[in-house]
This record gives structure tokens, sequence and C-alpha cells, in this order.
């Protein structure tokens, strides 16, 4: 009777302390007066707002001026505490029930250095799990799995007019559940496995950009609103003989915004979260045969199909376009080292890991919002050489 029921229990414990003291600086700028001359004062909207920003050609020697503003001053302590339990049991038609509970301590305390605002949260979450599998009589099993999980909450660097603190933004809460069927061949050489799953986001977080009352941009996290989404996913990998190995996978997403979520006067509903992917690809070569005495040769292709999706920007979206990137490896292993040639992005794909619209500093062009975003990986060749002593 025991012999067919497991448990695992334990506790955690981890604290990130972080300190940050980081300035902008802004060239071509001079205190005229009351005021700032070059960009700085472009951008504070300043009568003496000059330079290129303006339209203007400019010396080295003044562009070589500067002026340093707080850009990042801040402290950040974040503790978790936590206990688990996990439990299953064999039932006798191949059957295996699991419950688990989690139960964690979460604290954010942060402080705004150039402000001197501080503020600090703390909230215990409880989070069950529950898991039902059965085994099939053709080497396949059955299973689903219910949980909750989150994210913790904490703040922003700035504050509303009329906030006595910094801005913060509570935890985010999700119940997921998945049904799904896993399988082998009669030989081994093939696994494959199909899922469906869903997930109930409360309270989501999202990025943000928010105008204080005073003109200012709040930059930092906000708990959006409640959002939901289903998907399929599956995979398969193929032994094909004793040197070459694949892999298939592939999934689809469908995710929006429940009634009552909004931002910057939109409302959301039935639109799509940021950064959710409709579709995602993946295929993976592996090879390996010797070629000496003790000695292997090794290669392998990774190919990844990633799907568009909509910007960090909730309510006024950019569109990031779809992209596949390639990557390959190729070298020699020995019994205790390893040449490894790698090439990341192989085909220097142009791609984007998010985009979003950003206010229009530079004069010239009307001052329009534009688009901004962090570039992806260009093409990157690496060598590496790795000895086990």
């Amino acid at each position: 009777m025991m012999d067919r029921l497991k448990w695992l229990a334990g506790i955690y414990f981890s604290r990130f302390d972080e300190k940050m003291m980081s300035d902008l600086i802004w060239f071509d700028a001079r205190a005229v007066g009351d005021n700032f001359s070059g960009p700085l004062g472009c951008a504070l909207g300043m009568p003496t707002c000059s330079g290129v920003w303006a339209g203007e050609i400019i010396p080295l020697s003044q562009e070589e001026e500067t002026i340093n503003t707080d850009f990042e001053w801040r402290n950040r302590d974040k503790d978790h505490v936590a206990g688990f339990f996990n439990i299953t049991r064999e039932m006798d038609n191949d059957m295996e029930l699991g419950f688990g509970l989690r139960i964690d301590r979460w604290e954010n305390s942060s402080s705004n250095l150039a402000s001197g605002l501080s503020s600090d949260k703390s909230h215990t979450e409880v989070l069950p799990r529950f898991s039902v599998s059965k085994t099939l009589d053709d080497d396949s099993m059955l299973y689903f799995t219910a949980a909750q999980g989150y994210e913790p909450g904490g703040y922003n660097l700035a504050n509303f007019e009329n906030e006595s603190g910094l801005h913060g933004f509570d935890a985010e809460e999700a119940t997921s559940l998945e049904i799904g069927w896993k399988g082998t061949s009669s030989d081994g050489r093939v696994l494959a496995t199909v899922a469906a799953f869903f997930i109930d986001y409360d309270d989501r977080q999202i990025e943000y950009q928010a105008e204080s009352p005073s003109g200012g941009v709040i930059e930092g996290i906000v708990n959006l609103g409640d959002s939901e989404q289903k998907g399929l996913e599956a995979s398969v990998t193929m032994v094909v003989n004793d040197n070459l190995n694949l892999s298939l996978s592939g999934g689809w997403v469908d995710a929006e915004w429940k009634p009552g979520a909004s931002a910057g006067g939109v409302d959301l509903s039935g639109t799509t979260p940021p950064v959710v992917p409709d579709f995602g690809e993946n295929l993976n070569v592996d090879y390996q045969t010797p070629i000496s005495n003790q000695r292997d040769f090794i290669a392998g292709m990774q190919i990844s199909h990633n799907g568009e999706y909509e910007g960090l920007q909730a309510w006024d979206p950019v569109t990031n376009p779809d992209y596949m990137i390639v990557n390959a490896q190729m070298g020699v292993v020995g019994d205790n080292w390893e040449l490894m040639f790698s090439m990341k992005n192989l085909l220097d794909e142009d791609y984007y890991m998010d985009v979003q619209h950003f206010p229009n500093y530079h004069l010239l062009d009307g001052g329009d919002s534009i688009v901004i975003g962090t570039l992806g990986q260009p093409r990157l060749f690496t060598v590496s050489y790795s000895y086990s002593f």
C-alpha cells in the first residue's frame, strides 16, 4: 500500500537586493538662466530649445558640453519564503492521482533615491495543484492538470501627483488547465505529445506608459485587467537512425481581454493582450557520427518561426510581424573535450523582440510618435573549446 504512495516536501527562501544609481547624459546642453539649451531644452519644451533637434548644425566643441539628469536611482529588495508539499497515489486501474500545495509569502520594498519616496507591500499566496493520469496499453498516457500560479506585485519608480508613495501594482494570478496525451512507438524511436490548455488571468501585469496630471509620463507595470487564453501544442521527436535525431514542435494561442479591461481611455475587451504570438513552430536536427578513435563529428540546426503579435502598448498597439531564425552548430567532440563552431541567426534575419509607439523628440519631422523596438540578435559566429578535467 505505502509503495504506491509518494510524497515530497520542502521549503524555499530567496532574497534579491538591488541598488541602481544611473544618470542620463544630455549632449549639447547648457544652463541658460532658468532654462536649458540643446535637446534637453527641447525635451522639456523650453524656449531655449536649440541644436540638432531644432535643425541646427553645431560644432564638436558645443556637442561635447553635457548635463546629467537623474535616470534611475533606486533600491529594490524582494524576499520570498515558501513551503510546498506534493503527494501522488498509484491506483489499481493504471491511474495516478496527484495533489500539491504551495504557500508562498512575498515582500517588495522599493525606494526612489531621487524623490525620497519609499513603499513596501507583501502578501501570502496559497497555490494548489491537482493532476490525474492514466497509462494506456499502447505505451501512451492521458493526463489532466489544474494549477494556480502568480507573479508577485511591486512598485514602479514614479508616482502620480495625488499619491504619497510609489505607484504600485498588485500580484497577477493565473489558473491553468491542461489536458494531453503522450505516446511512444513500440520500438521507442518516436515520441509524440499533444496538449490543449486554458489559462485564466486575474489582474494581469502589463508594461505601460501613463500620463500623470502634471503632464509627465509614468512608465512601468500596471494591472490592466483580466484576460484568458487557450491554445494547442504538439511535438514529435524521432530517432531516424543511430546518427540522426529530428524533433518538430508547434503551437497555437488565442488570447483576449475580458470585459472591463481598459487603458488610455480605450476599451480593450475582446482584443489581444501584448506579446502573445498566435503561432510558433520549431524544427531541430541533431547529427553525430564517429570520425576516428574516441572522436565524433557533431552538427545541429534549429529553425524557429515566431508568429506575429501586438506590441507592448495595449491601447495603441504596434503589430510585430512574424519572423524565422536559423541557428547552426558543428564541431568535434572527444572523451573530455569539445571544439564547436556556432552561427546564430544564420540568415541574418532582421527582427524585433518588442515594439511600441514612443514620443518623437526629434522636431525635424513633425513631432508625431515613432515606433521603437529592441532589435534581435544579428548574425553572430562563435568558436568555443571546452575541456573537462
